[in-house]
């Protein structure tokens, strides 16, 4: 990934089976703990909560908040 995102990973998966099969899937993968994000703007809301003080890049923290608010990987 871009160096706006240090740390993060990004895989593509192609489906093997089914009505999809050929479909591309991609994922990006948090620089700690591997959260798996499906979309970049969850990515980026994901990098916004990290920042904040009292988060201060913890990925539990940041997840908890994440969901409390109301996101969705």
């Amino acid at each position: 990934m871009s160096s706006n995102y240090p740390g993060w990973t990004k895989k593509t998966y192609e489906r093997a089976s089914g009505n999809t099969a050929g479909t591309k899937d991609t994922y990006f993968y948090s620089p700690q703990q591997q959260i798996k994000f499906r979309a970049m703007k969850g990515v980026d809301t994901f990098m916004l909560i990290l920042a904040e003080p009292d988060v201060a890049g913890d990925e539990s923290k940041a997840m908890v908040l994440y969901k409390q608010r109301g996101y969705k990987k």
